[in-house]
């Protein structure tokens, strides 16, 4: 028995490599299809939010809290319209910081009052 060993814990190193390519391929993959979308992102924040370390801030806040939960989607669509709504989430709540004194509508976050 003690000659099986070896061999299967090779078989199981390959395994594990194998998942370790496969993980570093779906994570080129997503900073791939990231970059692809943010330009779209920047012009969405830009909606909400007018300084340009404010719009970086919330890009790379969506980028880390999608590089963390990137498995969860599989569809192109899917994952614009999940990047967008993280984007959103993750804008307001720099501007609701920003205004932290005053209390603000969900129509005053949109608009800018001009």
């Amino acid at each position: 028995m003690e000659e099986g060993y070896p061999r299967s814990r090779k078989r199981k190193n390959s395994l594990g490599e194998s998942r370790a390519r496969a993980r570093e391929g779906r994570q080129a993959e997503f900073e791939l299809q990231f970059e692809q979308l943010r330009s779209s992102l920047k012009l969405i924040a830009r909606q909400v939010l007018q300084g340009e370390d404010e719009i970086e801030e919330a890009i790379q806040k969506c980028y880390t809290v999608a590089a963390g939960q990137r498995v969860r989607f599989e569809c192109d669509g899917e994952f614009r319209s999940w990047l967008v709504r993280a984007l959103l989430n993750d804008a307001l709540m720099i501007l609701r910081e920003k205004q932290s004194g005053s209390e603000m509508t969900g129509e005053q976050m949109f608009c800018d009052g001009g």
